[in-house]
Order: C-alpha cells, then structure tokens, then sequence
C-alpha cells in the first residue's frame, strides 16, 4: 500500500508516496472527502448529498460508477468490504490527513485555511450546505483552540508562542477583545510598546466600524496603562541598549552616527532606509535605534504598516500622531485635526491639507527637542503616507528630525518609485541588510544554546536558511533533541513539502521542469517548453526565488535556474519515472527547433534530455554532431 496524505483544511489534495493525485471528475473527489471527513455513511445518504435530483436507479449507478472509478484511480481497494450498505474506510490504509491531525490532536499547524477551499459541485446543494457547515464548525473549534493554547503558553512562561498563537486568533477574528488585550499585555512584557498601542487602536476603528461601540472600560485601562509605561521607560537614564549579539555592525555604526548628528543639530540627520528579507534583523535595528535615542533624551515615534492597510488612506500616520499627542499632553483635535475622521464617515479625507497639519506639528516637535520617527514595513505603506512622508523628507530636511525605515526586499512598484525618487533627490539613504555569513551563522547557534554544534551541521543550516535568524530559530527546536543531524533532517523536510504543498500549479509544474537540468534551466528555454510569457514566466520565477525555491546566476545575459540545494533532492524523490521522461522528452524536442543557445549547449542538454528520455539513438545522433563542432562554440556568447 502507498503512504496517502490527504490535505482537506486548505484547497484540498491527496499525495500517494508524495506525488499528487488528479482525479478525473468532482464528484468521486468530492465522495472521497465526504468519506474522509465523516469516516463513514450510509449509501442513500451518499446519493442524497450528491445526486439529489436524480432518480434512485439513476443515483444507485452513479454511486456505483464514483465509487468503481475511485477504486481504479487510487490503485488499491479504498472501502471495507465486509459492509454492504454502508460506504467505510479500508482500516488497513495508512493515511495522514491534516484534519485528523487537527481534531484529534489539537495540531493548530494543520489548520492552514478554509475546510475544502476553493471546492465547490454544481448541481449539488446539499454538498455545498454540508461543506459550509463544517468549515463553521472547524472555525469555530480553530479560534477557540487558538485561545486555550495562547492561555496555556502565557501560564508555561512562552511568550513568543503565545504572541504567534494570539496574533494568528486576531488574523481569524479582529474584533475579539479578550485575546486582543491578552496580547496587548503580552507585547507590553516584551516592551513592544508600538506594537500595543497600534493594536488599542485598530480594535476601536474596528468596532466602530462595524458594531458601532466602544472597546470595554477594562480595555481602555490596559491601553493607557501601556502609555504610561511606554512614557515611563522614554524617560529612564541608563545604558540597557544591548546590541544584537552577532553581525550588524555596520547598520548599528550608521545608526549611532545619525543620532549624533541628531543629538548635536551641527548638520542634517537624514533619513535612511533598511531593506531586506523578513528575518534578517531589520526589526531589531529600529528597536535599537528606539532605545538608543530614548536614551540620549531624543523624543521618538514609531509606527508599524500592515498589509491590511495598505487601502485605508494615512493609517500610519494617525498612530505615530497618537503617539505624539500622548508625548505632549495635547489632543489630536488640536495638533492635527484632519486625522480624527479617517473611516470616510465625514468625506474623503483632504490629503494635501492634512499634510500641512503633520508638518507644521513635526516641526514645531523638532524645535523644542530632536526627533526621531520609525516606520516598519513602509512596503505595506499606503499611497497617501507615502506622499507625506516623502513631502516631509523634502520639506523638514534642515529640522532636527531623523526619519528611520524598514522595507522589504521585494516593494510594490510605489514603494519602489517612492525610494529612487528619495535617492535621486538626495533625501533618503537605503542601506541592504542580509542575513549572516557562514561564521557568524556559527556564532549565533552557539549563543542559542548550541556550543557544540558542529562545522558541518552549522554549514548546512546556514546552506538552508541563508544566514536569515529566523528561519534558525525554526530549526532550534530540532537542534536541541537528542539527535540533532536526524531531527534536523526531518525539520527540514517537513518545512520544505509545506512550502512545495503550498505552491499554485504552474508554479509547482516550473519547479518540477527546472529539477531536471542538471547544470540549470536557462530561461529561454523554460519559455520555449512552457509557452508562457516573459513576464508571466518572470512572476513565477521571481516567486519561487522568494520562497527560496530556485536560484538564479547570470551567464552572459541569459538566466539560469537551478533548484536550492535542500530542495533538489527532495524534488528528484517526488517526481516519478513517467514524468520525468515526460518532461526530458519535452524540453529535448523544444531544443531541437530553439535558436538564440550555443550551439554545443544546445546539442549537449539535447543528447542529455533525449538520453534521460529513453531516446537513445537520438541522444547518440546530437553527441555525434556535438563532436563534430569547433571549440569556438563551447560556451554563452555575452551578447546571448
């Protein structure tokens, strides 16, 4: 019997030995994952759910040909024979199924979207009513599930488990205010004190939005309890900046030179900008920055972009101005009255004039003490924000006024134009931050508790994870059992068909098609087999890099694409005999009509891919031209 592990909490698949079943029409896809859901049922319930509008001779027969042609499809008998009016798993099939794993073992990772996502029968009502009513009811189980567990964790002393657990139960349900004060408690422990605030704010936008009400009165005391400890930590003396314990020396040693600048108003601060991958260490570096000010008597405020906002005009800037008002004892009516209305209730907010609002309050600030302004995650930034900030970066560049930014590595074209035009104008300062080289990937497993962890174990975390410290932290808790090469080895695996599991089709289908050049897929070639276009091929490309699926080296102009290292093998054990001839064949007949390739490559992956094929004596035909070219046409001509 094959391994079967069936996806149904998310678009629903089944993988025999890895390798993803296609079934040939709905409804026998649709009776398996009845089955696999209600573990049995009673064949006229079957028909009721699936041929309702069908006579019952009619409906028999189809149930008879679903339930053949599913046998036929799965290649083993899938039902118990020994019951005849009853449809009930084979018992003696060894299946994984993510919600199984979710109901009987509370596995809140196997929870990865909607219950049959995206799955829907024509001319099946009921069908339909039956998988709505379980997606109601598994929700409702996942929310409270992810609150029992956050409460658990909180009471074990984890909070970073109870903030991801609760930060996922808000994404679910904004509106719930027990969990948004537990985490606002949660991020006040972790001195995040932007973090809670942004929270306060966005629960009583929301529940007035759509109920109409306030937050409760225990709320607003959390909320204000926050400020006042937020004010009260701005104010403390005392060196307790601690630096980040491996790399980022040099962004620190930009960070002290601008604050000094900022501190002694002898010349202008600035503005600068850290990009790069989540993980690399940007977020740390705006809360050193935070503290380091606080320390030397700057006055700060920091806010946080989120995609969930990027639609809603100046979002960001209401809660830095929150903060401003908190610091100064003054009321937003007062400092920069276009902001309180901001929901579209009163009309389109007037951007130009609340833009004079911000700069004539930021400057009248940064006269009276130096300023610093943070904004994490300005590529969520909507257009609005990003107008004022850069009107400000223009306008208040000779104030005492530094302004710091995080950017992803990968901005919207807005954000994009917004930093060239920041650059170009000599306004803004963009500084790449990256992930750890391979000595101090070492440094950093042993400052987290891993002292003798060897070179070679070391060399193949950082050969996964890029130096990137959030993806090992990941990894930590299988370094720490008691065999750490073989639960790494695991730990990988799993992370790496999570993120082949979740990929779309065509990108999967381009993932598998570059695994079978050895020496890389040159892009027009993978133009050539696919048929796709140039942007649409460099959209799933540029995809798959970011998932750190594929890499991509240049010789001379032609791109060329090689799976990851982790990822290859995994790859080669999933694709099966057929397809991969299929695909060799493929690309083997596409390179014998392809012009633009030297002429030696050309042959050579030609005899190759025929050879892998089963093509032998066209693999021999194209070695035997190969052998007959000059030595001039070896290699990619710069101009290709």
């Amino acid at each position: 019997m094959p391994s079967i592990q069936v996806y149904l909490l998310q678009r629903p698949r089944v993988l025999l030995d890895g390798v993803q079943l296609h079934f040939s029409y709905k409804k026998m896809e649709a009776l398996l994952y009845y089955l696999l859901t209600e573990g049995q049922a009673e064949r006229s319930s079957v028909i009721g759910l699936l041929w309702d509008d069908a006579d019952s001779p009619q409906a028999y027969q189809n149930l008879r040909h679903a339930l053949y042609a599913l046998r036929r499809e799965l290649g083993f008998p899938f039902l118990d024979s020994s019951y005849k009016s009853r449809l009930q798993l084979n018992p003696e099939l060894t299946i994984s199924c993510d919600l199984w794993d979710f109901l009987q073992r509370k596995d809140l990772d196997a929870y990865q979207g909607t219950f049959l996502q995206d799955f829907t029968l024509r001319h099946a009502k009921p069908f339909d009513e039956w998988r709505e009513a379980w997606q109601v009811r598994l929700h409702d189980l996942f929310l409270k599930e992810l609150g029992t567990q956050a409460r658990e964790a909180v009471q074990l002393g984890d909070v970073p488990r109870a903030i991801r657990l609760a930060q996922r139960c808000l994404e679910e349900d904004p509106t719930d205010e027990s969990m948004t004060v537990l985490l606002m408690r949660l991020y006040r422990k972790e001195n995040q004190f932007v973090k809670a605030s942004t929270l306060y704010q966005d629960l009583a936008r929301r529940l007035e939005d759509e109920l109409g009400i306030t937050p409760l009165k225990e709320t607003t005391s959390v909320y204000y309890e926050i400020l006042n400890t937020w004010n009260n930590a701005a104010t403390q003396t005392g060196s307790d900046v601690s630096p980040m314990p491996v790399g980022k020396k040099q962004p620190r040693k930009l960070l002290h030179e601008a604050l000094d600048r900022l501190r002694s108003g002898q010349e202008r601060a600035g503005a600068l900008l850290l990009q790069g991958e989540p993980g690399v260490g940007k977020s740390f570096l705006l809360e050193y920055a935070r503290r380091l000010a606080q320390e030397q008597g700057i006055r700060t405020a920091m806010t946080s972009c989120y995609p969930t906002e990027q639609d809603i005009p100046l979002r960001p800037w209401y809660s830095l101005m929150m903060q401003v008002c908190a610091a100064s004892d003054t009321s937003m009516a007062h400092l920069c009255p276009g902001l309180i209305h901001l929901d579209g209730s009163h009309g389109t907010p007037d951007v130009l004039a609340i833009q004079e609002e911000l700069l004539t309050a930021l400057a009248q600030s940064a006269q009276q003490q130096p300023f610093l302004l943070i904004f994490e995650d300005i590529h969520w930034m909507d257009p609005a924000s990003l107008l004022v900030l850069h009107q400000i970066l223009r306008r208040l560049r000779n104030e005492r006024l530094f302004i710091l930014c995080s950017c992803g590595a990968r901005p919207s074209e807005r954000t994009q134009a917004f930093l060239l035009e920041g650059r170009q104008d000599g306004l803004l300062e963009v500084r790449t931050i990256r992930g750890f080289s391979p000595q101090e990937t070492r440094e950093f497993l042993s400052l987290s508790g891993l002292p003798h962890c060897s070179p070679e174990l070391a060399d193949k975390i950082y050969a996964y994870t890029g130096g990137n410290a959030l993806k090992i932290r990941q990894l930590l808790p299988a370094l720490t059992e008691e065999a750490p090469e073989a639960a790494l080895e695991k730990k990988l695996e799993q992370l790496l068909l999570l993120r082949l599991n979740n990929l779309l089709p065509e990108s999967r289908q381009l993932l598998d098609l570059i695994s079978i050049f050895p020496e890389g897929a040159p892009f027009s070639v993978l133009r050539s087999v696919t048929g796709r276009s140039r942007l649409e091929l460099l959209c799933i490309c540029d995809d798959l890099e970011r998932r750190l699926l594929i890499e991509e080296q240049q010789e001379g102009a032609e791109s060329i694409f090689t799976p990851t290292p982790p990822i290859r093998p995994l790859l080669a054990r999933q694709l099966s005999r057929l397809t991969g001839r299929i695909l060799h064949l493929r690309v083997a007949d596409c390179l014998e009509h392809l012009s633009g390739l030297p002429e030696a490559v050309r042959l050579e992956q030609c005899a190759y891919h025929f050879s892998q094929g089963g093509e032998a004596e066209k693999a021999a035909q194209c070695r035997l031209r190969l052998n007959r070219l000059p030595a001039s046409h070896s290699s990619f001509p710069d101009g290709v």
